[in-house]
């Protein structure tokens, strides 16, 4: 895809969405469409559709303890038009760290309602392994044609408002909001990008802090 690769004219193109400014005056969620050009998103939406192995979640309550939340979908990293895509996303916040991935939701595929607060481990640049937390999340919409009666709307209930997944849009809200998916209806498949701009978790420091505190009180104490 040769306008991703092209670093100049992706830049200027992302220079339209500015998603801090965007939460804070939308209460922490917006709606961006034609968030791609639309080469870009029947180029990307084409590849997902030849995509052949997909990583099927784990639908049963086992997978609370990873997840949080039970849920049905598929997702992949893979695919050459998705990594660069990823990459010109990170572009709305350049010097965070972000986890993303493509989403397929077939017939009953369904997320229950959660906020999408959770830690992870990050392999940073200097080799060191660091604690991080899920700071906004982002989902980008690539189905053509899809209406509610299809299934599978986000549902924003903290803002108590349904989104049907449109073509070339995308949905940024800041973490924790609570949101679940609909269940998808049988026989219809809704693909999308979805991921996390992540931010260095803050308890170790402020636990270290704290630690060093009481020992010092400590100290303090048993000199007097």
């Amino acid at each position: 895809m040769n306008w991703l690769e092209d670093c100049e004219r992706v830049w200027d193109w992302f220079q339209r969405f500015d998603l801090t400014k965007e939460l804070k005056k939308n209460k922490g969620i917006v709606i961006w469409k034609n968030f791609f050009p639309p080469k870009v998103a029947e180029a990307l939406l084409k590849e997902l559709e030849s995509t052949e192995v997909w990583n099927q979640t784990i639908h049963a309550e086992e997978d609370l303890e990873q997840n949080g939340v039970r849920h049905s979908f598929a997702s992949t990293k893979q695919g050459t038009v998705l990594s660069s895509a990823i990459r010109a996303i990170s572009l709305l916040r350049p010097q965070a760290a972000l986890a993303f991935s493509a989403a397929k939701y077939e017939g009953f595929d369904f997320i229950e309602p959660h906020d999408d607060r959770k830690e992870v481990s990050v392999l940073e640049n200097s080799g060191r392994v660091r604690m991080y937390e899920r700071d906004v999340a982002l989902v980008y919409y690539l189905t053509k044609d899809w209406n509610v009666g299809f299934g599978g709307q986000f549902c924003d209930l903290a803002g108590n408002k349904e989104i049907v997944p449109e073509f070339n849009s995308a949905v940024a809200f800041q973490i924790p909001r609570m949101h679940q998916v609909k269940p998808v209806l049988e026989g219809k498949t809704r693909f999308s990008v979805f991921g996390w701009f992540l931010k260095p978790l803050c308890s170790e420091s402020s636990s270290g802090k704290r630690k060093r505190s009481n020992n010092d009180n400590n100290k303090k104490k048993s000199k007097s």
